[in-house]
Parts: C-alpha cells; structure tokens; sequence
C-alpha cells in the first residue's frame, strides 16, 4: 500500500480466490497469500504458474512483475472520507 492506511482495505479486497481466478488460466496449483505487514503488502505465490519455475519455463516471467502489474488493475473499495481525505477520485455511486 502507499499508505498504511489503505492496507486493511487492499487486503480484504485482493484475497487468494480474486487472485486464483484472475490468473486461472497461468495457474495450475493453489495459490497462497503471505501478509507484509512491516511494509504494508502481500506476496502471493502461484503454485504451477511457469510450468517448472521462472528458469525452466518458456513463459518469461521476471520475477512475477507481469502478474503484479495485472493485480493493479483490481478494485480496491476505500470509504468516501478516507478518499476524500487522500485527495483519490470519489465514485459517484
């Protein structure tokens, strides 16, 4: 998370089944999360994504950056006045 703030909500929304089904299609084993709290992250691992690791598969995958920037992608729902007070773009809903 930029701020610490915004971790618990970035949490919530981006679990192992919003990542499991958003990269179904690479991953062919289970997919685990593993909290970063001291830096205000998460690390996922996708068993059986490169077929035999990041060396021997024929996808390049540079340490998973790829993914990650797919992740950035996903919406992440943060009360109106944490928004507000962060100067982020309200949806209108």
């Amino acid at each position: 998370a930029r701020d610490p703030e915004f971790y618990p909500y970035i949490r919530r929304a981006i679990d192992v089944d919003v990542v499991a089904a958003r990269f179904g299609h690479f991953v062919r084993g289970a997919v685990e999360r593993f909290d970063l709290p001291g830096v205000c992250g998460v690390n996922f691992l996708l068993h059986e994504a490169l077929s035999g690791g990041g060396i021997a598969s024929l996808r390049s995958d540079a340490q998973a950056k790829g993914y990650a920037q797919l992740l950035l992608d996903h919406l992440v729902a943060v009360p109106r006045a944490l928004a507000a007070r962060k100067n982020l773009p309200v949806s209108p809903r």
